[in-house]
Protein backbone atom coordinates (compact mmCIF):
# COMPACT_ATOMS: atom_id res chain seq x y z
CA UNK A 1 0.00 0.00 0.00
CA UNK A 2 1.30 3.50 -0.92
CA UNK A 3 1.13 6.05 1.66
CA UNK A 4 3.34 8.48 -0.12
CA UNK A 5 1.08 10.79 -1.94
CA UNK A 6 -2.44 10.69 -2.02
CA UNK A 7 -4.09 10.55 -5.69
CA UNK A 8 -6.88 12.96 -7.06
CA UNK A 9 -8.81 9.63 -7.10
CA UNK A 10 -8.56 9.24 -2.96
CA UNK A 11 -8.77 12.84 -2.21
CA UNK A 12 -12.51 12.40 -1.15
CA UNK A 13 -10.78 10.72 1.56
CA UNK A 14 -9.12 13.08 2.93
CA UNK A 15 -11.21 13.62 6.06
CA UNK A 16 -11.94 11.83 9.48
CA UNK A 17 -14.28 9.16 10.01
CA UNK A 18 -15.86 11.75 12.14
CA UNK A 19 -16.89 14.17 9.32
CA UNK A 20 -18.12 11.10 7.53
CA UNK A 21 -20.23 9.58 10.20
CA UNK A 22 -21.56 13.09 10.48
CA UNK A 23 -22.37 12.76 7.01
CA UNK A 24 -24.30 9.22 7.09
CA UNK A 25 -26.20 10.46 10.20
CA UNK A 26 -27.76 13.93 8.53
CA UNK A 27 -28.39 11.41 5.24
CA UNK A 28 -30.47 9.12 7.81
CA UNK A 29 -32.20 12.15 9.59
CA UNK A 30 -33.76 13.32 6.02
CA UNK A 31 -31.26 16.37 6.51
CA UNK A 32 -29.21 15.29 2.82
CA UNK A 33 -30.67 18.70 1.57
CA UNK A 34 -30.61 21.11 3.78
CA UNK A 35 -28.10 24.23 3.28
CA UNK A 36 -25.68 25.58 5.59
CA UNK A 37 -23.34 28.14 5.21
CA UNK A 38 -19.50 27.99 6.42
CA UNK A 39 -16.58 30.40 6.46
CA UNK A 40 -13.43 29.98 6.73
CA UNK A 41 -11.39 32.25 9.56
CA UNK A 42 -7.88 32.42 10.36
CA UNK A 43 -7.30 33.68 14.01
CA UNK A 44 -5.25 35.68 15.82
CA UNK A 45 -0.77 35.13 15.09
CA UNK A 46 1.64 36.81 17.73
CA UNK A 47 4.41 36.73 14.68
CA UNK A 48 1.72 38.47 12.08
CA UNK A 49 0.32 41.37 11.40
CA UNK A 50 -1.48 40.06 8.23
CA UNK A 51 -1.87 36.98 5.98
CA UNK A 52 -1.74 36.60 2.25
CA UNK A 53 -4.85 34.09 0.84
CA UNK A 54 -3.81 30.96 -1.04
CA UNK A 55 -5.26 27.31 -1.27
CA UNK A 56 -8.78 28.73 -3.34
CA UNK A 57 -7.42 27.21 -6.43
CA UNK A 58 -6.78 23.51 -5.04
CA UNK A 59 -10.31 24.13 -3.23
CA UNK A 60 -12.02 24.82 -6.85
CA UNK A 61 -10.44 21.88 -8.26
CA UNK A 62 -11.03 19.60 -5.13
CA UNK A 63 -15.11 20.64 -5.46
CA UNK A 64 -14.78 19.81 -9.45
CA UNK A 65 -12.86 16.62 -8.83
CA UNK A 66 -14.30 14.76 -5.95
CA UNK A 67 -15.66 11.56 -6.41
CA UNK A 68 -16.14 7.95 -4.52
CA UNK A 69 -15.71 5.15 -6.34
CA UNK A 70 -16.28 1.54 -5.83
CA UNK A 71 -12.96 0.48 -3.55
CA UNK A 72 -14.40 4.09 -1.42
CA UNK A 73 -17.80 2.46 -1.48
CA UNK A 74 -16.44 -0.89 -0.53
CA UNK A 75 -14.44 0.47 2.27
CA UNK A 76 -17.17 2.74 3.60
CA UNK A 77 -19.51 -0.61 3.80
CA UNK A 78 -17.33 -3.18 5.42
CA UNK A 79 -15.54 -0.92 8.06
CA UNK A 80 -18.53 1.52 8.71
CA UNK A 81 -21.96 -0.65 7.81
CA UNK A 82 -23.54 2.22 6.61
CA UNK A 83 -26.94 1.43 4.35
CA UNK A 84 -26.89 0.97 1.04
CA UNK A 85 -28.94 3.92 0.31
CA UNK A 86 -25.99 5.98 1.92
CA UNK A 87 -23.63 4.28 -0.04
CA UNK A 88 -25.96 4.84 -3.27
CA UNK A 89 -26.21 8.65 -2.36
CA UNK A 90 -22.15 8.44 -1.99
CA UNK A 91 -22.03 6.69 -5.50
CA UNK A 92 -23.77 9.73 -6.97
CA UNK A 93 -21.55 12.32 -5.06
CA UNK A 94 -20.85 15.76 -6.30
CA UNK A 95 -20.48 19.45 -5.09
CA UNK A 96 -23.41 21.44 -6.41
CA UNK A 97 -22.63 24.28 -3.36
CA UNK A 98 -21.86 27.92 -3.86
CA UNK A 99 -18.21 29.12 -2.95
CA UNK A 100 -16.86 32.85 -1.96
CA UNK A 101 -13.76 33.63 -2.00
CA UNK A 102 -10.51 36.58 -1.79
CA UNK A 103 -8.90 35.81 -4.47
CA UNK A 104 -5.33 34.29 -3.82
CA UNK A 105 -2.61 37.07 -3.10
CA UNK A 106 -5.13 39.12 -1.27
CA UNK A 107 -3.57 40.46 1.88
CA UNK A 108 -6.11 39.90 5.03
CA UNK A 109 -6.33 39.90 8.68
CA UNK A 110 -7.13 37.67 11.77
CA UNK A 111 -10.84 36.64 12.23
CA UNK A 112 -11.87 38.15 8.71
CA UNK A 113 -13.89 35.53 6.90
CA UNK A 114 -11.58 34.86 3.86
CA UNK A 115 -13.96 32.30 2.14
CA UNK A 116 -17.30 31.06 2.51
CA UNK A 117 -19.28 28.02 1.32
CA UNK A 118 -23.22 27.57 0.92
CA UNK A 119 -24.02 24.07 0.48
CA UNK A 120 -25.73 20.84 1.83
CA UNK A 121 -24.45 20.23 5.02
CA UNK A 122 -23.11 16.77 4.09
CA UNK A 123 -20.87 18.49 1.31
CA UNK A 124 -19.85 20.69 3.98
CA UNK A 125 -19.15 17.74 6.38
CA UNK A 126 -16.86 15.74 3.52
CA UNK A 127 -15.15 18.80 2.53
CA UNK A 128 -14.54 20.56 6.22
CA UNK A 129 -10.77 18.75 6.75
CA UNK A 130 -9.46 19.14 3.14
CA UNK A 131 -10.14 22.81 3.35
CA UNK A 132 -8.97 23.37 6.91
CA UNK A 133 -6.01 21.96 5.93
CA UNK A 134 -5.35 23.22 2.44
CA UNK A 135 -5.63 26.62 3.43
CA UNK A 136 -3.47 26.50 6.34
CA UNK A 137 -0.47 25.49 4.87
CA UNK A 138 -0.74 27.45 1.36
CA UNK A 139 -1.78 30.44 3.24
CA UNK A 140 0.85 30.14 5.90
CA UNK A 141 3.55 29.75 3.27
CA UNK A 142 2.32 32.34 0.98
CA UNK A 143 2.25 34.30 4.10
CA UNK A 144 5.89 33.61 4.71
CA UNK A 145 7.04 34.43 1.58
CA UNK A 146 5.49 37.72 1.04
CA UNK A 147 7.20 38.79 4.20
CA UNK A 148 10.66 37.94 2.72
CA UNK A 149 9.62 39.45 -0.42
CA UNK A 150 8.34 43.12 0.85
CA UNK A 151 12.00 42.84 3.59
CA UNK A 152 13.81 42.15 0.49
CA UNK A 153 12.65 45.49 -1.17
CA UNK A 154 14.34 45.45 -5.00
CA UNK A 155 16.71 42.57 -4.54
CA UNK A 156 16.49 39.54 -6.34
CA UNK A 157 15.20 36.23 -4.27
CA UNK A 158 15.77 32.68 -5.61
CA UNK A 159 13.89 30.21 -4.09
CA UNK A 160 14.93 26.38 -2.88
CA UNK A 161 12.23 23.94 -2.08
CA UNK A 162 14.10 20.39 -1.17
CA UNK A 163 14.35 20.99 2.23
CA UNK A 164 10.41 21.43 2.94
CA UNK A 165 8.22 19.03 5.22
CA UNK A 166 7.81 16.52 2.25
CA UNK A 167 8.09 16.64 -1.82
CA UNK A 168 4.18 17.70 -1.59
CA UNK A 169 4.77 20.72 0.54
CA UNK A 170 7.71 21.60 -1.62
CA UNK A 171 6.27 21.42 -5.09
CA UNK A 172 3.16 23.74 -3.64
CA UNK A 173 5.63 26.06 -2.14
CA UNK A 174 7.13 26.78 -5.72
CA UNK A 175 3.90 28.35 -6.83
CA UNK A 176 3.24 30.02 -3.83
CA UNK A 177 6.56 31.80 -3.89
CA UNK A 178 6.23 33.00 -7.37
CA UNK A 179 2.45 34.27 -6.31
CA UNK A 180 3.49 36.78 -4.12
CA UNK A 181 6.44 37.79 -6.56
CA UNK A 182 9.82 35.37 -5.62
CA UNK A 183 12.01 36.14 -8.54
CA UNK A 184 13.50 32.40 -9.06
CA UNK A 185 13.22 29.04 -7.97
CA UNK A 186 16.09 26.10 -8.01
CA UNK A 187 13.52 23.14 -9.01
CA UNK A 188 13.08 21.82 -12.61
CA UNK A 189 9.64 20.64 -11.77
CA UNK A 190 8.82 24.55 -12.12
CA UNK A 191 9.87 25.51 -15.13
CA UNK A 192 8.62 22.65 -17.01
CA UNK A 193 5.06 23.03 -15.51
CA UNK A 194 5.37 26.87 -16.65
CA UNK A 195 8.17 26.96 -19.04
CA UNK A 196 9.67 29.69 -17.05
CA UNK A 197 13.45 30.21 -17.61
CA UNK A 198 14.43 31.64 -14.53
CA UNK A 199 15.21 28.34 -12.74
CA UNK A 200 18.44 28.58 -10.69
CA UNK A 201 19.93 25.31 -12.39
CA UNK A 202 23.48 26.59 -12.76
CA UNK A 203 25.36 26.28 -8.92
CA UNK A 204 28.64 24.73 -8.51
CA UNK A 205 28.60 22.23 -5.89
CA UNK A 206 30.68 21.37 -3.16
CA UNK A 207 30.71 17.96 -4.51
CA UNK A 208 31.57 18.77 -8.17
CA UNK A 209 34.64 21.05 -7.03
CA UNK A 210 35.66 17.88 -5.09
CA UNK A 211 35.50 15.69 -7.38
CA UNK A 212 38.44 17.39 -9.56
CA UNK A 213 42.29 17.42 -8.47
CA UNK A 214 42.09 20.96 -7.88
CA UNK A 215 39.71 23.60 -7.59
CA UNK A 216 40.84 25.96 -10.11
CA UNK A 217 40.11 22.86 -12.41
CA UNK A 218 37.01 22.75 -11.06
CA UNK A 219 36.17 26.18 -12.08
CA UNK A 220 37.74 25.84 -15.48
CA UNK A 221 35.34 22.73 -16.74
CA UNK A 222 32.51 24.34 -15.00
CA UNK A 223 33.12 27.62 -16.68
CA UNK A 224 32.91 25.96 -20.27
CA UNK A 225 29.10 25.29 -19.79
CA UNK A 226 26.89 28.43 -19.92
CA UNK A 227 29.26 30.59 -17.80
CA UNK A 228 26.20 33.13 -18.36
CA UNK A 229 24.35 31.46 -16.13
CA UNK A 230 26.61 30.07 -13.45
CA UNK A 231 26.94 30.48 -9.85
CA UNK A 232 30.46 29.41 -8.12
CA UNK A 233 31.12 28.51 -4.82
CA UNK A 234 33.97 30.13 -3.21
CA UNK A 235 34.47 28.31 0.06
CA UNK A 236 34.69 24.61 -0.67
CA UNK A 237 38.55 24.91 0.66
CA UNK A 238 39.59 28.26 1.70
CA UNK A 239 37.39 31.43 0.78
CA UNK A 240 40.02 33.58 -0.24
CA UNK A 241 42.05 31.29 -2.44
CA UNK A 242 38.45 30.46 -4.40
CA UNK A 243 37.92 34.01 -5.00
CA UNK A 244 41.75 34.54 -6.46
CA UNK A 245 40.63 31.17 -8.04
CA UNK A 246 37.54 32.32 -9.48
CA UNK A 247 39.02 35.79 -10.73
CA UNK A 248 41.82 34.04 -12.99
CA UNK A 249 38.82 31.80 -14.67
CA UNK A 250 36.58 35.14 -14.71
CA UNK A 251 39.27 36.37 -16.89
CA UNK A 252 39.99 33.52 -18.98
CA UNK A 253 36.07 33.26 -19.75
CA UNK A 254 36.14 37.20 -20.80
CA UNK A 255 38.77 36.23 -23.27
CA UNK A 256 36.56 34.54 -25.06
CA UNK A 257 33.98 37.50 -25.09
CA UNK A 258 31.88 35.53 -22.53
CA UNK A 259 30.60 36.89 -18.72
CA UNK A 260 30.38 34.89 -15.93
CA UNK A 261 27.10 35.59 -13.82
CA UNK A 262 27.80 35.87 -10.20
CA UNK A 263 29.70 34.24 -7.52
CA UNK A 264 27.96 31.99 -4.28
CA UNK A 265 28.50 32.88 -0.44
CA UNK A 266 27.80 30.24 1.34
CA UNK A 267 29.47 30.28 4.88
CA UNK A 268 31.21 32.69 6.97
CA UNK A 269 30.48 36.53 7.96
CA UNK A 270 28.52 37.12 4.65
CA UNK A 271 28.52 40.86 5.54
CA UNK A 272 32.15 40.60 5.73
CA UNK A 273 33.04 38.36 3.07
CA UNK A 274 30.35 40.01 0.59
CA UNK A 275 32.43 43.42 0.92
CA UNK A 276 35.47 41.62 0.48
CA UNK A 277 34.25 40.19 -3.06
CA UNK A 278 32.82 43.21 -3.64
CA UNK A 279 36.41 45.12 -3.73
CA UNK A 280 38.28 42.51 -5.11
CA UNK A 281 35.77 42.04 -8.18
CA UNK A 282 35.69 45.76 -8.66
CA UNK A 283 39.50 45.74 -8.67
CA UNK A 284 39.51 43.69 -11.47
CA UNK A 285 36.91 45.18 -14.13
CA UNK A 286 34.65 42.40 -13.08
CA UNK A 287 31.78 44.38 -11.56
CA UNK A 288 29.38 42.76 -13.60
CA UNK A 289 29.07 39.50 -11.75
CA UNK A 290 26.86 39.44 -9.11
CA UNK A 291 27.41 38.42 -5.38
CA UNK A 292 24.90 35.90 -4.83
CA UNK A 293 24.04 34.26 -0.97
CA UNK A 294 22.98 31.37 1.03
CA UNK A 295 22.86 30.58 4.73
CA UNK A 296 19.78 29.74 5.93
CA UNK A 297 18.12 33.34 4.93
CA UNK A 298 15.05 34.48 6.16
CA UNK A 299 13.36 38.03 6.39
CA UNK A 300 15.16 38.81 9.39
CA UNK A 301 18.80 38.15 8.47
CA UNK A 302 17.87 39.74 4.75
CA UNK A 303 16.15 43.07 6.42
CA UNK A 304 19.15 43.10 8.57
CA UNK A 305 22.05 42.75 5.41
CA UNK A 306 20.07 45.20 3.65
CA UNK A 307 20.21 47.62 6.62
CA UNK A 308 23.98 46.96 7.24
CA UNK A 309 24.66 47.67 3.21
CA UNK A 310 25.52 44.57 2.54
CA UNK A 311 26.64 44.40 -1.41
CA UNK A 312 24.87 41.24 -1.81
CA UNK A 313 22.49 41.25 -5.60
CA UNK A 314 20.68 38.02 -5.05
CA UNK A 315 19.45 36.14 -1.65
CA UNK A 316 18.52 32.31 -1.71
CA UNK A 317 15.89 31.12 0.95
CA UNK A 318 15.53 27.67 1.88
CA UNK A 319 14.37 26.21 4.80
CA UNK A 320 13.28 28.89 6.69
CA UNK A 321 11.08 29.59 4.51
CA UNK A 322 9.35 26.68 2.87
CA UNK A 323 8.49 25.37 6.31
CA UNK A 324 7.89 28.74 8.11
CA UNK A 325 10.24 28.27 11.11
CA UNK A 326 9.20 31.04 13.06
CA UNK A 327 5.19 30.55 13.21
CA UNK A 328 4.87 27.19 11.12
CA UNK A 329 1.51 26.62 11.59
CA UNK A 330 -1.56 29.01 11.56
CA UNK A 331 -4.87 28.17 13.55
CA UNK A 332 -7.77 27.94 10.65
CA UNK A 333 -11.33 27.45 11.62
CA UNK A 334 -14.81 26.20 9.64
CA UNK A 335 -17.46 27.83 11.19
CA UNK A 336 -21.34 27.46 10.63
CA UNK A 337 -22.56 30.67 10.42
CA UNK A 338 -26.34 30.31 8.89
CA UNK A 339 -28.41 27.11 8.27
CA UNK A 340 -31.36 26.88 5.80
CA UNK A 341 -34.41 24.80 6.52
CA UNK A 342 -36.91 24.88 4.61
CA UNK A 343 -37.90 28.49 3.66
CA UNK A 344 -36.72 29.82 6.77
CA UNK A 345 -32.82 30.63 7.39
CA UNK A 346 -31.32 30.45 11.03
CA UNK A 347 -28.10 32.62 12.01
CA UNK A 348 -25.56 30.80 13.51
CA UNK A 349 -23.10 31.93 16.11
CA UNK A 350 -20.04 30.51 18.47
CA UNK A 351 -19.54 32.13 22.10
CA UNK A 352 -16.75 30.38 22.91
CA UNK A 353 -14.39 32.22 25.19
CA UNK A 354 -12.32 34.67 22.87
CA UNK A 355 -13.94 32.52 20.01
CA UNK A 356 -16.53 34.44 19.34
CA UNK A 357 -18.03 33.85 15.70
CA UNK A 358 -20.41 36.26 14.07
CA UNK A 359 -23.82 34.90 12.18
CA UNK A 360 -24.93 35.35 8.50
CA UNK A 361 -23.37 35.24 5.03
CA UNK A 362 -20.59 37.88 5.35
CA UNK A 363 -18.37 39.97 3.30
CA UNK A 364 -15.00 41.94 4.18
CA UNK A 365 -15.56 45.76 2.91
CA UNK A 366 -12.16 47.37 1.81
CA UNK A 367 -12.42 51.30 2.94
CA UNK A 368 -9.86 53.86 1.04
CA UNK A 369 -8.63 57.55 1.35
CA UNK A 370 -9.39 59.78 -0.90
CA UNK A 371 -5.67 58.97 -2.69
CA UNK A 372 -6.62 55.43 -2.87
CA UNK A 373 -4.81 54.23 -0.04
CA UNK A 374 -6.77 51.61 2.18
CA UNK A 375 -7.09 53.00 5.78
CA UNK A 376 -9.34 50.18 6.95
CA UNK A 377 -11.92 47.01 6.65
CA UNK A 378 -15.19 46.13 7.42
CA UNK A 379 -17.03 42.89 8.48
CA UNK A 380 -20.23 43.57 7.01
CA UNK A 381 -23.24 41.28 5.84
CA UNK A 382 -23.16 40.59 2.20
CA UNK A 383 -24.43 43.60 -0.08
CA UNK A 384 -24.77 45.99 3.19
CA UNK A 385 -22.48 48.11 2.36
CA UNK A 386 -21.43 50.17 -1.05
CA UNK A 387 -17.49 49.96 -0.94
CA UNK A 388 -15.40 47.66 -2.35
CA UNK A 389 -15.88 43.97 -1.78
CA UNK A 390 -12.98 41.75 -1.27
CA UNK A 391 -14.47 37.77 -1.19
CA UNK A 392 -15.66 37.28 -5.11
CA UNK A 393 -17.72 34.68 -6.46
CA UNK A 394 -15.86 31.42 -7.40
CA UNK A 395 -17.98 28.46 -7.43
CA UNK A 396 -21.57 28.43 -8.57
CA UNK A 397 -24.04 25.78 -8.04
CA UNK A 398 -20.52 23.20 -8.65
CA UNK A 399 -19.29 25.41 -11.33
CA UNK A 400 -16.38 27.49 -11.81
CA UNK A 401 -17.55 30.89 -12.75
CA UNK A 402 -14.48 32.00 -11.83
CA UNK A 403 -11.12 32.59 -13.91
CA UNK A 404 -7.93 31.69 -12.23
CA UNK A 405 -5.18 34.47 -13.17
CA UNK A 406 -1.41 33.40 -14.17
CA UNK A 407 0.76 33.92 -11.41
CA UNK A 408 2.65 36.90 -12.83
CA UNK A 409 -1.25 38.81 -12.44
CA UNK A 410 -1.48 37.46 -8.94
CA UNK A 411 2.29 38.26 -7.54
CA UNK A 412 1.06 42.28 -9.62
CA UNK A 413 -1.90 41.97 -7.39
CA UNK A 414 -0.28 41.41 -4.56
CA UNK A 415 2.56 43.97 -5.22
CA UNK A 416 -0.07 47.08 -5.95
CA UNK A 417 -2.36 46.12 -2.26
CA UNK A 418 1.11 46.11 -0.78
CA UNK A 419 2.08 49.56 -1.79
CA UNK A 420 -1.40 51.12 -0.72
CA UNK A 421 -1.22 49.74 3.25
CA UNK A 422 0.15 51.55 5.84
CA UNK A 423 4.05 50.55 5.91
CA UNK A 424 3.76 49.84 9.49
CA UNK A 425 1.53 46.99 8.88
CA UNK A 426 5.03 44.84 7.14
CA UNK A 427 7.03 45.27 10.52
CA UNK A 428 8.88 42.01 11.06
CA UNK A 429 9.10 42.71 15.04
CA UNK A 430 6.41 44.62 16.45
CA UNK A 431 2.55 43.60 16.61
CA UNK A 432 0.48 45.87 14.37
CA UNK A 433 -2.98 45.75 13.83
CA UNK A 434 -4.63 47.26 10.99
CA UNK A 435 -8.40 48.88 11.78
CA UNK A 436 -10.99 46.35 11.25
CA UNK A 437 -14.49 47.34 12.19
CA UNK A 438 -18.28 45.42 12.71
CA UNK A 439 -20.81 46.95 10.08
CA UNK A 440 -23.97 47.95 12.13
CA UNK A 441 -26.20 45.47 10.65
CA UNK A 442 -23.79 42.86 11.90
CA UNK A 443 -23.58 43.86 15.40
CA UNK A 444 -27.48 43.90 15.31
CA UNK A 445 -27.98 40.48 13.93
CA UNK A 446 -25.18 38.97 16.24
CA UNK A 447 -27.10 40.46 19.49
CA UNK A 448 -30.35 39.28 18.02
CA UNK A 449 -29.06 35.62 17.31
CA UNK A 450 -27.50 35.87 20.85
CA UNK A 451 -31.09 36.66 22.47
CA UNK A 452 -32.53 34.14 21.33
CA UNK A 453 -30.17 31.61 21.68
CA UNK A 454 -31.38 28.54 22.86
CA UNK A 455 -28.77 26.41 24.94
Amino acid sequence: MNFEMISTEDIALFTSGVRINLAYIYFKEGMKDVKATFEVIVREDERRNYFVAAGIRSIAEYVKTVKFNEEHLKFFKEFYKYSDDFIDYLRNYSFKGDIWAMPEGTIFFPNEPVIRITARIIDLCLMEQFVINTVMHQTMLASKFARIRISAKDKTIASSHVRSHGMESGIKSIRLSKMVGIDSSTMSFYSYKTGDQKTEGWGATHFFIQSFESELEAFRVYAKYRPEKSLFMLDTYDFEKGLENFIKVAKEVESENKQIRAVLLDSGDQLERSKYVRKKLDENNLGYIKIFAAGNYDEYKISKMIKENAPIDIFAVATEAVNSTDSPKLEVVFKMVEIEKGDKIFPKIKLSENKIHYPGKKQVYLIKSSNGNYVSRVIGLEGEMNQESLLIEIIREGSLVYEFPVLEETASYFKKQSAKYPSEIFNLTEKINFPIGISKKLQELFDETKATYVL
